[in-house]
């Protein structure tokens, strides 16, 4: 799986789509670190599933990834860099973030 995420990004690099060959190799980038770093199969990382549905505009199995690990903060913060606003707030108010009133 490791493999076909390289491909993919030179594929989109190959026909010209910069802003998702960039962000594939982000996530590419993020596989490694986490081989290195904790030892596990990058691929299966709950942050390279989520950042993978997003780039497939799965944005409920992002949610529900990062939200099964406790990541109230980034998805938050990932909502508010898509202009996702409402559904930054939404997941604020389910969530009973503190900076919501």
């Amino acid at each position: 799986d490791d493999e076909m995420l390289l491909v993919a990004e030179r594929a989109y690099a190959a026909l010209g789509n910069t802003s998702r060959a960039r962000y594939l190799h982000e996530v590419n980038k993020l596989v490694v670190q986490v081989e290195e770093g904790l030892g596990q199969d990058g691929i299966s990382h709950f942050m390279v599933k989520a950042k993978l549905a997003i780039l497939a505009k799965d944005f409920r199995s992002f949610e529900r990834i990062l939200l099964e690990q406790g990541q109230v903060e980034d998805v938050m913060e990932i909502y508010q860099d898509l202009h996702k606003y409402e559904e930054s707030i939404a997941v604020a108010e389910l969530k009973g973030h503190p900076d919501v009133a």
